[in-house]
């Protein structure tokens, strides 16, 4: 949640636009299923699908993941079955567009609470004492210190000031 608000600005009307071309292409393969020419040709057709696709199948660590391979690669889901990893994937790829819809059709309600939000935190630490508190005393700390500073400076000065009225009635 904290990258995708990190990149809000990238949510535009021209990746909704691609995401929803992308997730009505997903549902299509889920249903006809999908062979080794569409997942070849994946990247330059859809390229939000291909990005998924690649950070999934680096996620659980495939060798070899040729076209071919990735439509019979068999993994272990969340019931402890078998499941091929393609069809898991196309499930976590339309759940993801989806939500990447959502976010480009809220884009701009979503950074007015984030502001709100900062705003209140904002609010919250100019209204909390310890840092004004901490800031008091730095500043007397200073004063003091710079108090001190400027006594010893004069009696520095005083030290080296040679009183010529008393040297010339002792000679």
């Amino acid at each position: 949640m904290e990258s995708i608000l990190d990149q809000l600005c990238d949510y535009t009307s021209e990746l909704k636009k691609e995401a929803e071309l992308a997730v009505s292409y997903a549902e299509q393969l889920k249903v006809n299923g999908a062979t080794a020419e569409d997942l070849e040709s994946l990247e330059k057709s859809h390229p939000l699908i291909h990005k998924k696709l690649i950070a999934e199948i680096e996620e659980f660590d495939f060798t070899h993941p040729t076209a071919k391979n990735v439509l019979e690669y068999e993994i272990e889901n969340d019931d402890g079955e078998a499941e091929l990893f393609w069809n898991y994937f196309l499930k976590i790829a339309i759940e993801d567009l989806n939500q990447m819809i959502w976010f480009c059709d809220n884009h701009s309600q979503i950074e007015q609470e984030f502001q709100v939000v900062k705003d209140k935190r904002l609010m919250e630490l100019m209204q909390n004492e310890r840092p004004s508190r901490a800031f008091d005393d730095l500043r007397r700390n200073f004063y003091r210190t710079l108090s001190e500073l400027r006594k010893h400076q004069e009696w520095k000065r005083k030290m080296q000031v040679v009183d010529v009225a008393s040297r010339n009635v002792v000679d």
